[in-house]
């Protein structure tokens, strides 16, 4: 029964992840390509920071799928000398485990001075507020309760991945121009989007005056196409409501293959797998900052 177990953990090992870094000589092919500008890897185990010594001109980096992929990364090389990424704009991280000491060296504002775009999940750590100044982003994506301290950032975009939208009120920063809501969470059995109701409407409308597009999960999509028409005529109503506040709704479908099943069962797409949509909502708030229309 033990080696049925063994091998069953094995199987799911291999399931979760591609291989070690060192099995794809990513040390080596950093080092050979020293002037690289963007970085995406998915699915690969034991990322150590002494490897991305060699990737210090990026200006985006993508690592995995927090449910998806392993991506524990090592502190091998701590402050020897310090690692910065003094170009990087653009950082995403979905990690399944990342060791604390990693989290106080990788995630701070000596580490990446120019961020401007973060996107963080990890179920296993909090969100580094304490070592990663946040009042310079303009988006900001993550799964961790947002720290009070985000009320006095100057957020343009937030995505309120698996993050409890009522909880999160009193915090949300008035700057905000977009906000993204998500489904449940896999991960925590979490319900964040609970918002068709007139009372948490108006509080979310009073704190955020200067919001233009509220984007909705899947889950709006099925009660806007709902088969009883009192469901369809309250979202009506709710939608028409934001827009009279000068808010367009956007409903964000989901994949149609994976949107009647259960999570751990989702087929692993390219856009599932990366946050596609952030990036771009990234850039169409940019636009809207600067007084386009964000198309």
């Amino acid at each position: 029964m033990a080696d049925d177990q063994d091998e069953e953990e094995e199987i799911e090992e291999h399931y979760l992840s591609t291989g070690e870094a060192k099995d794809f000589f990513l040390e080596e092919l950093l080092q050979a390509m020293s002037g690289l500008k963007e970085l995406w890897m998915a699915g690969i185990r034991h990322v150590p920071l002494s490897a991305l010594r060699w990737a210090q001109n990026l200006e985006a980096l993508h690592m995995l799928r927090s449910s998806i992929c392993d991506c524990d990364v090592f502190p091998a090389v701590l402050s020897d000398p310090p690692l910065t990424f003094p170009h990087l704009r653009r950082l995403e991280v979905y990690a399944r485990c990342i060791t604390m000491s990693t989290s106080r060296v990788f995630f701070s504002s000596s580490t990446f001075p120019s961020l401007e775009r973060f996107s963080f999940a990890c179920p296993s750590a909090d969100f580094p507020s304490t070592t990663l100044d946040i009042s310079h982003l303009t988006g900001l994506s993550t799964i961790t309760d947002a720290p009070p301290s985000i009320a006095k950032s100057n957020l343009l975009l937030l995505d309120m991945y698996q993050i409890p939208l009522r909880p999160a009120l009193p915090h949300l920063p008035k700057s905000l121009l977009i906000l993204r809501l998500n489904d449940y969470s896999p991960l925590t059995l979490s319900v964040p989007w609970l918002l068709v109701d007139h009372e948490t409407s108006d509080q979310l409308a009073s704190r955020l005056p200067n919001l233009r597009e509220l984007w909705l999960p899947q889950s709006y999509c099925d009660w806007r196409d709902d088969s009883k028409e009192s469901v369809r005529e309250m979202v009506k109503v709710w939608v028409d409501n934001w827009e009279k506040r000068g808010v367009t709704v956007v409903f964000e479908g989901e994949d149609e293959r994976n949107r009647h099943l259960e999570p751990e069962q989702r087929i692993l797409t390219e856009e599932s797998a990366f946050d596609f949509q952030f990036e771009r909502l990234c850039s169409r708030v940019e636009r809207l900052a600067a007084g386009g229309t964000g198309t």
